[in-house]
């Protein structure tokens, strides 16, 4: 699966869009990013993920789920972010979350990404960049 990491917002809101199937060896490598993101951002560091262009899952939710408990004990770790139009990777999303008792929401639009962002960190408002209905990317 071809993956992309970056700031959506410099040092505060680490963004990454996964296209076609998406692998744990793939996961892994982007949540290095984001980990790298995280511990050199300023707290709260939120993360955005953008699921629309993966078309295929792994068989097994449990490598995922161990992928992402990494960011459990993240100090400065801040909400996930993800939009998906795909109904199984929103509930893996929110099943995930709520196993790890960490902040997310799922969204299907970048517009939503920063009305989110806006309510849960207003320090973020007048940084999020512009989405004009498009994709950022």
């Amino acid at each position: 699966m071809p993956s992309e990491t970056k700031w959506y917002v410099e040092g505060r809101v680490s963004s990454a869009r996964d296209w076609g199937e998406l692998t744990v060896e793939e996961m892994r490598e982007t949540n290095r990013i984001f980990l790298e993101h995280i511990r050199s951002g300023t707290p709260p560091v939120h993360l955005l993920i953008d699921t629309r262009a993966i078309s295929r899952l792994p068989k097994s939710f449990i490598p995922m789920l161990k992928e992402i408990e990494a960011f459990r004990h993240e100090p400065n770790m801040g909400w996930t972010v993800m939009v998906t139009n795909n109904s199984l990777i929103h509930f893996f999303g929110t099943l995930s979350s709520n196993l790890l008792k960490m902040p997310f929401k799922a969204v299907s639009s970048y517009e939503e990404v920063n009305a989110l962002l806006k309510r849960i960190d207003p320090s973020l408002e007048g940084l999020l960049p512009e989405t004009n209905n498009s994709q950022v990317w």
